[in-house]
């Protein structure tokens, strides 16, 4: 009994958390599209937590359907995800005749419940609607788990190209909100499970005890690990920029500029892109533009007075690498010269990978592996011991 009550708590917590953070995130942050479903979703979860925890068992005595779903509010989870994630990636607001169709299911539920909401004395338990009770839930449950199966593919193809284009973009993605996704991907998951779980429970278990807690606070858990992250995340959005038609124009430089490679100009012969590669590379050296932590292919393109899609076009024929891999290629280099420098001993590893351009102490690591084949640390001791 000391876990139930606990539970209890716990769930009493989530619901009052819910409606705490969608208040803070619609009125303390920015009041953007993602900010307003991210509200959207936190509300969801506690009305669910109210309905589940509260009022699920006097619903009980009042209606009578041949679904036994107790919680109509998981058809609202996966679109709202979706959306979100959506959102957050850069893409258009969905209009509301699209959002509409995809809360359908869940109006569709609701439309289909409400004849029944009587009394039970007041029906006949011989009714022929309630006959099939179980092939109604059956038939519900699994429409759930299709739909959320759907949306989970949505999720992970829009993941997979908002990541593409983030690095053929910028050379630090971590600010582009891709570990939200991540998250939301975990939570996304997690109902996938209990979905499957409350259809074989509904189905074969239907007088579990505890089974309103167990959704409380599965979407307990959904509001902290969300609405948490969800109120200290950065409000960042990545949108490649549409590429400019033309190089701009040449800019004079003053004594104290070093002056820039003119590579203003290409043609279509492989010398001639050669020796515009060339000149990249000889102003990636001489003015090392990677030592900006937030340098982007628009940046770098606007620097070179080239156009930003003939620039990714260069990197990626002579090198075979995106922009993130050519210009964190460079940046370790650097890290590495740094670490063989005399003057530069007493500094730390980390204090050298932000000089360098670096932007996080976990990409550091991650990108210098995939490079090197070892660990700064590893890569440190090697020289040491020279």
């Amino acid at each position: 009994m000391v876990l139930v009550e606990i539970a209890k708590r716990l769930i009493d917590a989530g619901l009052v958390q819910g409606f705490f953070l969608a208040f803070l995130i619609l009125y303390k942050k920015k009041n953007n599209p993602a900010n307003r479903i991210l509200a959207s979703l936190l509300i969801v979860f506690a009305i669910a937590i109210a309905h589940a925890s509260f009022a699920g068992a006097h619903l009980s005595a009042l209606i009578r359907t041949p679904l036994k779903i107790k919680e109509p509010f998981v058809m609202l989870v996966a679109p709202l995800v979706w959306m979100y994630v959506n959102s957050i990636a850069g893409k258009k607001t969905l209009p509301w005749p699209k959002v509409l169709v995809h809360c359908l299911p869940f109006v569709l539920f609701a439309l289909f419940t409400l004849p029944f909401v009587v009394h039970r004395n007041d029906l006949n338990p011989q009714h022929v609607v309630f006959h099939n009770t179980t092939l109604f839930t059956f038939i519900a449950w699994c429409f759930i788990i299709v739909q959320f199966s759907f949306y989970l593919v949505k999720i992970q193809r829009l993941v997979r190209l908002h990541s593409q284009q983030a690095t053929r973009e910028l050379s630090n993605t971590e600010a582009v909100s891709l570990q939200w996704v991540k998250v939301f991907m975990l939570i996304f998951i997690l109902f996938y499970v209990f979905v499957l779980f409350a259809a074989f429970a509904q189905l074969h278990l239907p007088d579990l005890r505890y089974f309103n807690y167990a959704v409380g606070l599965l979407y307990t858990f959904s509001v902290f690990l969300i609405g948490y992250r969800g109120l200290f995340q950065k409000d960042v959005f990545f949108t490649a920029p549409h590429p400019s038609p033309l190089p701009l124009p040449e800019t004079p430089t003053s004594s104290t500029t070093p002056a820039k490679p003119n590579v203003s100009s290409t043609t279509d012969d492989g010398t001639s892109n050669q020796a515009l590669f060339d000149s990249i590379l000889a102003y990636m050296d001489k003015h090392k533009p990677y030592l900006n932590a937030d340098l982007s292919l628009t940046e770098l393109a606007r620097q070179l007075k080239l156009n930003r899609n003939q620039l990714s076009h260069l990197i990626n024929t002579h090198t075979q690498e995106n922009f993130y891999t050519f210009v964190n290629t460079y940046r370790v280099a650097e890290v590495k010269q740094l670490l063989t420098s005399p003057k530069h001993q007493h500094y730390t590893i980390l204090t050298l990978a932000y000089e360098a351009g670096f932007s996080s102490k976990s990409s550091f690591n991650r990108i210098f592996k995939n490079i090197t084949g070892s660990t700064p640390s590893e890569y440190q001791a090697t020289i040491r011991r020279k």
